[in-house]
């Protein structure tokens, strides 16, 4: 018989659904109010290169600081925010990329520590008249590797969750589960590709060498030998469900369709559980094995396999399916030709 798990938590925490506790004061926003010029308020966008205009980061922590001074808000879905103390002096403002039910992390240098905390981008330090504060992520095409990109995938990545879930109940198909850790690496072998192992999810959290080699670090991109056995031993790789390669030009329909289909597979853990989630990482770590970490049929195979290939299929046509659906139902006749 096939669990049913729990269902999706409360959304951090400025639109919570029915049965969540009603907004807190933090959230942002202001809705016509008259602002006090000395408490941060302002705008967090990110640029959609296909709509070609900034949208709303949604959901996202804001956090506002000076010496032992420290405010933390969200954004609500309009990405509008408002503190609710007063900085009057100068103010140093933050944005992390986290929430209740989703963090994200990064790994773009050697310095490993780094992936213990959630990407967070120092936007500016201000003073004066603080209502009106605005930054946007934008997409860094000629350094993919670049800082700048990675954070805006990881804007994507925070907005992609909370589509998720609204087209998810719109199709009357499972949501995401409560929470997740998403990984962006800039040093996966598979660029502009991703994998939802659901390691802070499922039990037991098995996480193979060739997995790690493939989704996470290549270990042509590093001599020390030590660091893949840090990642293969770490806690912080056994806790990650899902792990997205930004280290590649995409197009925002292209990020959100990827994003859309390792989602996909999360809301599929949550209905078929530990044991089934299990066979699957073991059959495409199998099959990344058997073809190579540049092998062309790495991590899916031939379907040569017997049950670990039909896994495999149903696994990654349903999410590809749901990752494309989702895409159009996002971006219509502005959608690239081709997803990647």
């Amino acid at each position: 018989m096939i669990p049913t798990l729990p269902a999706p938590g409360c959304d951090d925490p400025c639109n919570p659904g029915p049965g969540c506790p009603l907004p807190p004061p933090e959230c942002g926003g202001g809705s016509g109010e008259t602002l006090d010029k000395k408490k941060p308020a302002g705008k967090i966008t990110v640029w959609d290169s296909n709509l070609g205009m900034e949208v709303p980061v949604k959901r996202t922590r804001v956090v506002a600081r000076r010496w032992f001074k420290i405010d933390v808000v969200y954004t609500n879905d309009q990405g509008e925010f408002k503190c609710n103390k007063r900085f009057v002096n100068k103010v140093n403002i933050l944005v992390k990329f986290l929430n209740n039910n989703i963090t994200i992390h990064g790994l773009r240098t050697p310095r490993l520590w780094q992936m213990w905390f959630p990407i967070k981008k120092g936007i500016g330090i201000y003073s004066g008249n603080l209502s009106n504060i605005s930054y946007r992520f934008n997409q860094n095409t000629l350094e993919p590797h670049s800082r700048t990109n990675r954070n805006w995938w990881a804007a994507q990545t925070m907005n992609s969750q909370v589509e998720f879930n609204e087209m998810a109940a719109a199709n009357n198909i499972g949501g995401l589960p409560s929470f997740l850790r998403i990984l962006l690496t800039g040093w996966a072998n598979a660029r502009g590709a991703g994998s939802a192992p659901m390691n802070g999810h499922r039990n037991p959290q098995i996480v193979p060498p060739p997995w790690i080699n493939y989704f996470v670090l290549n270990p042509a991109h590093t001599g020390f030998a030590s660091t893949l056995n840090w990642l293969y031993n770490g806690i912080l790789i056994r806790k990650t469900d899902m792990t997205i390669g930004y280290d590649k030009n995409l197009q925002s329909d292209q990020v959100k369709s990827l994003i859309y289909h390792e989602m996909a597979h999360a809301a599929h853990y949550n209905k078929v559980g530990d044991n089934w989630w299990n066979e699957l990482v073991n059959a495409e770590t199998y099959e990344i094995t058997r073809f190579g970490l540049n092998g062309a049929q790495s991590p899916y195979g031939i379907g040569d396999d017997g049950e670990m290939s039909g896994r495999i299929a149903l696994a990654e046509s349903w999410a590809e399916h749901i990752g494309r659906v989702m895409t159009d139902t996002k971006y219509g006749i502005t959608s690239s030709a081709q997803y990647n």
